[in-house]
């Protein structure tokens, strides 16, 4: 089989009611349900949870046992509820407990919010291995439950459900930001501290840039770093890489808190408990300079804190220990390369305390059981109080205002709840619905971190790049066809999306926006095909090496409805001395690319057929798979190369394949790398959700790199 090339269309895909099988369960339950408090600018939301001394929680208080306080002055409280989530019975007084008019069971609200950009992939698969488990065994039936990931690329995943198959899929979906990037012992803290002028982070910084670049060790401390003039000679050398390191951090830090903080948004509108599960191994607070900057970090708490909202911070790092690497040894100060480690570590920490304390939460460190933590964070917030007052007096934006909530003649209990707000933090300025143009709102709806999904799309991006070609990016949108509005005209049914997309590079700079248009004229014999198909628009990219964010939006003329994705691309840059792969290519690929973008009819589903974002097959298929890979040197060839399959569910292995020479798979070879095809015989495999992965091996440098993609089985 050749290795075909890439092209971008439009074809029909199918639209699946389920997903490996499930049935869809509506995401707002049925019945009367409490709703959100809806709040107005002034209006602040307090939630408390209270236990004795032993820990047992509390459920008895009335609004009148409860002292409000903001920077030190009674509150007037002006809405109280308990919310009650059902489990094991709580401490209650003696006396019968008093009629609750709010006594029927809220549901409860969660954000799973898997911090992908400050993950890597060890960690973050033992992160989606207790996700699962919660899933499974500690959700609920009166939970309203979304996975979100700072990094993006869930696509109508990232919403918020009780059907525990879509919970599945966007938990599988998960991928690290970076997952080639290379972990440096250069971390911002270390950065920080070289631009602060400490003279020991100064000399571990030279010695681990020598080291990493291959420029070998130092045999002693150097003279010049004890000469104040020498030394900072060293310091100016370094602060162009130091400040690089923590720019590029500083924008990691701000992508997760602007995902964190539209995750905030749209949890505020919920109803019952409303919780965020947030698993990181960490961000920095340190900017440009070395100083601490917080600027970013303070509105989202703010926000949280105004609804109520409660942050959980679970350190993704668990119980590993912090400790130098054997192949960093060589270092002269190696001594002491652990305490900073310490202090990074610490420092990472510091912003996930902040996130948790100040929301009533906890910060969650050196614990490799997930879920038995997971279960007491629902225990403990299985009662809690909703208390809401108007701001009043002095409305200095610039002011933290400081909250305080006691109970009276009890000192004993410990209250736990949020700790303050700035009144600037509380509103993000928004353009008013009824000014905007129905373009305007797609463009606004694009700028938003989380994905707007009442026209409903996902989006795929696969890299490839080969001699001679200029197009590295395959760029997919998938409509569901039951999306659209069609008009009747003729005994024809006419339906028009417009779809824009937005290639920003990692400075935030626009460097593509294109729009395109999409018709469709169908005769009525062919609309319910259209209906049960969906659309698939196929656009190729040229792109120069680097890191980008690429927003969809999708704007259905008629209705004016809404549909958007994001997703992160990284095109390597192959001059580099590194083994790496293009994307896991699956399915078929036209054979021709005269054209950027070829509209199809909407009767021939593309093969695998596609539901939000997951490529679905039948036990029986084949997956028919392709991939490139670039060999780090010329002077590798096919034949020191190597790979193994291996298919997951969860994280168990159903298949691993023996490490097999790349020559046994090869489909062609050009000066950039090697084509590699095969397949994978589906017919044993059960229904359910998979990850395929593939792992490369170079023996003559012991490289690895790994691609991976997620498909599903159906019944």
């Amino acid at each position: 089989m050749k290795f075909r090339q890439m092209l971008l269309i439009i074809t029909a895909v199918m639209a699946l009611h389920e997903i490996a099988g499930a049935q869809s369960s509506p995401t707002t339950p049925t019945g009367k349900q409490d709703q959100p408090l809806r709040l107005s600018t002034d209006l602040i939301q307090v939630r408390a949870v209270v236990t004795d001394k032993q820990g047992r929680m509390i459920d008895h208080l009335q609004k009148d046992d409860f002292v409000l306080l903001e920077n030190d002055l009674p509150q007037r409280v002006e809405f109280f509820t308990v919310d009650r989530i059902e489990g094991r019975p709580a401490i209650s007084p003696p006396a019968s407990k008093p009629n609750d008019p709010g006594a029927e069971t809220p549901r409860r609200s969660i954000v799973l919010f898997v911090d992908t950009v400050h993950i890597d992939a060890v960690r973050l698969a033992r992160v989606k291995e207790a996700l699962q488990r919660f899933v499974d065994q500690q959700m609920s039936e009166q939970d309203l439950v979304a996975v979100v990931a700072s990094g993006g690329g869930l696509g109508l995943l990232s919403q918020f459900t009780r059907d525990r198959q879509i919970l599945r899929a966007a938990i599988n979906a998960l991928r690290p930001w970076s997952p080639n990037s290379r972990n440096s012992q250069l971390t911002p803290y270390v950065a920080a501290s070289v631009l602060r002028g400490d003279l020991d982070a100064l000399s571990l910084a030279w010695e681990i840039v020598q080291f990493e670049e291959g420029l070998g060790g130092l045999n002693g401390m150097p003279d010049f770093f004890r000469n104040p003039k020498a030394a900072q000679a060293i310091r100016d050398q370094l602060r162009p890489r130091m400040n690089t390191i923590l720019i590029e951090a500083g924008h990691r830090r701000r992508v997760t808190l602007a995902t964190l903080d539209s995750a905030i948004i749209h949890l505020a509108d919920l109803p019952g408990t409303r919780m965020i599960m947030l698993f990181s191994e960490g961000f920095t607070q340190l900017g440009v300079g070395g100083d601490v900057d917080s600027s970013d970090l303070q509105p989202t708490i703010s926000r949280a804190a105004r609804a109520g909202i409660v942050t959980y911070s679970f350190d993704a790092k668990a119980l590993e220990s912090v400790m130098v690497e054997a192949d960093k040894s060589t270092y002269i100060h190696g001594e002491y390369l652990n305490s900073y480690m310490n202090g990074a570590t610490n420092e990472l920490r510091n912003g996930l305390w902040r996130l948790a304390l100040e929301s009533g939460g906890e910060l969650i460190i050196n614990t490799n059981d997930f879920n038995g933590r997971l279960q007491k964070v629902l225990d403990e917030n299985r009662i809690s109080y909703v208390l809401a007052y108007y701001m009043q007096g002095d409305k200095d934006p610039k002011k933290l205002r400081r909250i305080k909530l006691q109970i009276k003649d009890h000192p004993d209990y410990t209250v736990r709840s949020e700790k303050g707000y700035r009144p600037a933090d509380l509103e993000k300025a928004k353009a008013s619905a009824e000014t905007l143009t129905p373009r305007q709102k797609l463009f606004q709806a694009m700028g938003a971190p989380l994905p707007v999904t009442t026209l409903g799309i996902s989006a795929a991006a696969d890299y490839l790049e080969r001699e001679g070609e200029d197009l590295q990016l395959a760029l997919q949108v998938y409509i569901d066809g039951d999306a659209p509005t069609y008009q009747e005209s003729n005994g024809h049914y006419i339906g028009d999306v417009e779809i824009v997309t937005a290639v920003h590079d990692m400075s935030g700079k626009a460097v593509k926006v294109f729009t395109d248009n999409l018709h469709t004229e169908l005769p009525a014999d062919q609309l319910a095909a259209a209906q049960q198909n969906g659309y698939r628009y196929y656009k190729r990219l040229s792109l120069k090496p680097g890191r980008y964010q690429i927003r969809i939006g999708a704007l259905e003329t008629r209705s004016e409805r809404l549909g958007t994705a994001l997703l992160w691309v990284e095109v390597p840059d192959l001059r580099q001395p590194r083994l790496r792969t293009s994307s896991l290519l699956v399915g078929n690929y036209p054979a021709t690319r005269e054209a950027d973008v070829v509209i199809e009819g909407g009767s021939q589903p593309y093969e695998p057929r596609v539901k939000r974002g997951v490529r679905l097959y039948r036990s029986g298929d084949a997956l028919i798979y392709q991939m490139m890979i670039y060999p780090p040197s010329a002077q590798t060839t096919a034949a020191d190369l190597t790979m193994q399959l291996q298919v997951f569910r969860g994280r168990e292995p159903v298949f691993q394949s023996a490490w097999l020479p790349v020559a046994a798979r090869l489909a062609g070879q050009d000066k950039k790398g090697v084509a590699v095809n095969g397949q994978l015989d589906l017919h044993t495999v059960p229904p359910g959700l998979y990850e395929f992965q593939i792992t490369v091996k170079d023996a003559r440098t012991n490289q690895t790199t790994l691609q991976s993609m997620t498909f599903g089985i159906e019944r």
